[in-house]
């Protein structure tokens, strides 16, 4: 088998929830699954859907509610046992132009002038009614988060420059249509407008939702639009202050694998793994072969394709994957970011369960979703091995991360590994990001992890079956196991049992793994509390 190497501010005062925040199922879940929803809500590994109602039908007239649509997804979600994110979506009810004028037309609606007083006022009673309605529900244990949107154009539009648009709406004055009484706000959409509308919007949901303890989703593109040049605020601070409460998420609703070791990663990274802020991330289009819901470009670019070294001159470029190499690699590399809940597309669902190598990696994303703010009580510590890399920042240079996960620390892995790379058929797992083992590799637990370790734990290796190779392992110089090859070439999970006390109390907190034999080709290596059923 052939490998090719790889070279290398406002201050918001909130006070406490209502109750303690229960676990809330961390892990997959589902975005669009249509008319497979149904079958896709009884995957096991399945754990929160979506539900997404909108504002015209919430308040078909003034001051009139109807949550019927909302008490329906809510029952439904607990009946089931399953949690269930809940969204109110663009367009509003046409009366609202009664009070304020229209923008032009946006992703099937109107668009208000959003930054109008008048509006907010609207919005303001809208967002008390809703917050009331869920935090008093009889169902509201099935309520993941509420997701909120800076403005009324759609939760997917920062600005009326998105691309996504898909209207008409303009900050072109001649264009609009004002209300019977002629009103309109006379000032233009400055910077400082949009700043303060951001954080007078996202305020607005923490106070309604946070007293209720319903978690509010708010996307990391408002930090980066808070942050843009010129604004005259710290972005990063204000997100900071919002997120000092756990009951603010950090969502994402672009992810593909072309993040690797990417600004965004780095965020993520910043808030789920050093802030213990809560991550959530929605699929951006499909991954599995078949018509795109974007532009198909811009779905390849995003989301099958990755940047690895060419073949002859190790220069770093774009490289396609196939869909299940973009698949099971991204799902490890969201869960490296520290994210609690991935969210894949029905579509995708429906291909990758017939796939077990596919539906082993979602079924670990379960396994670890949201243990990387707690050592002690994480199920085991676990490390993806390989080099990683990002968009080239300039000729010949690279961004990149060594090796995925988190407990569980290589040292100094180009001493004892090469970083092995294959995006050509590998037999899968998936068609090769690893590492052979060429001298003796160091691998350091988190102390807190390693302590908590006090009774029977499980090594799990997942390595390849290579002619001529052999894996030792040794626990604090004592040897663990030798896991030989058979020859196969077929990728194996290889398990040993690791003794009460060798680590933990011992204060040891190392692992050596060495070649006995050859240079042995190792995918991932988790420290199990207990031993999986694979």
């Amino acid at each position: 088998m052939r490998y090719f190497c790889v070279f290398i501010s406002t201050a918001l005062a909130f006070g406490p929830a209502a109750y303690a925040e229960a676990p809330r199922q961390a892990g997959i879940g589902l975005v669009w699954g249509n008319k497979d929803e149904d079958t896709i809500l009884n995957y096991p590994y399945v754990r929160f859907g979506q539900g997404c109602l909108l504002w015209k039908d919430i308040e078909p007239r003034e001051n009139e509610y109807d949550w019927s649509q909302m008490d329906a997804t809510l029952k439904r979600f607990h009946d089931l046992g399953k949690k269930v994110p809940i969204q109110v979506n663009m367009p509003c009810p046409e009366w609202i132009f009664n009070h304020v004028a229209s923008l032009g037309t946006s992703r099937g609606g109107h668009a208000p002038q959003y930054w109008d007083p008048a509006y907010f006022e609207i919005l303001s009673s809208l967002i008390k009614s809703y917050a009331d309605h869920l935090g008093t529900s009889p169902y509201k244990d099935a309520v993941l988060f509420v997701r909120m949107q800076f403005n009324a154009l759609n939760t997917e539009i920062l600005s009326l420059n998105s691309n996504y648009l898909k209207g008409t709406a303009s900050a072109d004055r001649a264009k609009w249509t004002l209300p019977p009484n002629g009103h309109v706000y006379a000032p233009d959409l400055t910077p400082a407008i949009e700043v303060e509308m951001i954080q007078k919007i996202t305020e607005l949901y923490l106070d309604r939702f946070f007293p209720y303890g319903i978690p509010v989703a708010l996307r990391m593109d408002g930090e980066n639009d808070l942050a843009r040049p010129g604004r005259g605020v710290d972005g990063q601070a204000i997100y900071d202050r919002w997120t000092s409460n756990p009951l603010a998420w950090s969502m994402t609703t672009h992810y593909g694998i072309s993040l690797i070791a990417s600004a965004e990663s780095d965020r993520f990274k910043r808030r789920c793994r050093e802030r213990n802020t809560t991550g959530f991330a929605e699929q951006f289009a499909r991954i599995s072969p078949g018509n795109a819901q974007h532009d198909a470009d811009d779905v390849a670019r995003k989301m099958r394709q990755a940047w690895l070294p060419d073949e002859k001159t190790g220069k770093i470029a774009l490289h396609e994957l196939t869909p299940e190499q973009s698949f099971y690699w991204t799902m490890l590399m969201l869960l490296d970011w520290g994210l609690s809940y991935v969210s894949v597309y029905g579509v995708d669902h429906v291909w990758a369960h017939d796939n077990p190598t596919l539906v082993r990696a979602m079924e670990f994303v379960d396994k670890y979703a949201g243990s990387a703010r707690d050592p002690a009580h994480s199920p085991g510590a676990w490390t993806a091995l390989g080099l990683f890399h990002g968009r080239p920042r300039g000729e010949g240079v690279s961004s990149f991360n060594t090796n995925w996960g988190y407990f569980i620390t290589q040292e100094n892995p180009e001493d004892s590994s090469q970083p092995l790379c294959l995006v050509g058929d590998g037999a899968a797992v998936q068609d090769v990001w690893a590492r052979s083992i060429h001298a003796p590799a160091s691998f350091a637990l988190e102390p807190a992890f390693a302590a908590s370790l006090e009774g029977k734990s499980f090594l799990h290796v997942l390595l390849r079956n290579e002619a001529g190779t052999a894996l030792r392992a040794s626990v604090g110089g004592k040897p663990l196991a030798t896991m030989a090859s058979d020859g196969s070439e077929q990728w194996r999970d290889a398990w040993a049992e690791i003794p009460p006390g060798a680590f933990g109390s011992s204060g040891n907190a190392k692992m050596t793994l060495e070649p006995a034999q050859g240079q042995p080709i190792v995918h991932l290596i988790e420290i199990s509390r207990e031993r999986d059923n694979n």
